[in-house]
């Protein structure tokens, strides 16, 4: 439904009466934004909102633009004379000041925006307009990090009776990595493996770079033992990473380490021996 025409409410304000002191030729100005600007962590499916200095409607026409900062391309954007409304990819004006932009699309994971419009797209009762705002840094915010490290190739190698090496490979280059060995091959919950609940042993290791981590001697394990090691990585966001469990292996029966495992586990000691 298309709004009436504003003549009729700007009727009053632009003949003064009795008493007047003058028309009233201040245009309207942002007080307060949400997500305030340079907000990092906004949610992905954020509103949009610019709560001007007095009432205000749309204007008649202008563009309302959300941007990329890394490119400057558009992401969304809301024409203020065809997509008045409270849906999703509509504008509005809440609460008499609150100007609301609802997405198209959800934000994307990381990534930091600006809004920009054109002169008009507000106007007080009055019919001054807002003035266009074109700058990158005045309504500028990053979406929140939400998505969690992937772990690859976790490891656990006997490397005497009672002591035993692990690892695990990491994409994410932060945080802290969790270790818990087990005699089960089912993932502990992230809440008991992040405490250590329930663990034969359990330590965690803080994350820097994309690499291998281990914890290398690890002890005391039972000789004769099988057991498999959880890994999970908690990154600076507390976003954390689905469980990555290694093969089983089974401690020596014997103080003396011997080659006289399987080809494989034969490579992975001979590689742990060599770091």
């Amino acid at each position: 439904m298309r709004r009436k025409p504003k003549s009729a409410l700007w009727a009053g304000a632009r003949s003064g009466g009795s008493g007047s002191s003058g028309p009233d030729v201040t245009a309207p100005v942002v007080i307060t934004f949400s997500p305030v600007d340079n907000a990092t962590s906004v949610a992905l499916d954020a509103t949009l909102t610019a709560t001007m200095s007095e009432t205000v409607v749309l204007g008649a026409t202008g563009i309302i633009t959300l941007k990329k900062t890394s490119d400057d391309s558009t992401i969304d954007f809301w024409d203020v004379a065809l997509d008045e409304g409270s849906g999703v990819g509509q504008v509005e004006v809440l609460t008499s000041t609150a100007l609301t932009m609802h997405l198209s699309a959800s934000l994307t994971d990381s990534i930091e925006y600006y809004v920009i419009w054109d002169a008009g797209v507000v106007e007080d009762l009055s019919a001054n307009p807002i003035a266009a705002q074109a700058s990158t840094t005045y309504w500028s915010f990053t979406a929140a990090d939400t998505t969690a490290p992937i772990l690859s190739n976790a490891l656990g190698v006997k490397k005497t009776d009672t002591t035993a090496s692990v690892q695990v490979d990491t994409d994410t280059p932060e945080g802290d990595a969790f270790w818990y060995v087990s005699s089960s091959i089912t993932a502990p919950s992230e809440v008991d493996h992040l405490a250590g609940t329930g663990a034969v042993l359990a330590g965690s290791l803080p994350v820097t770079t994309i690499d291998t981590y281990s914890a290398d001697p690890i002890s005391p394990l039972v000789a004769g033992t099988g057991y498999y090691v959880h890994w999970r990585h908690r990154d600076a966001a507390m976003n954390v990473s689905a469980p990555e469990t290694s093969p089983l292996w089974t401690q020596y029966a014997s103080g003396n380490p011997k080659l006289d495992f399987s080809a494989a586990e034969n490579s992975q000691y001979l590689t742990i021996l060599a770091a």
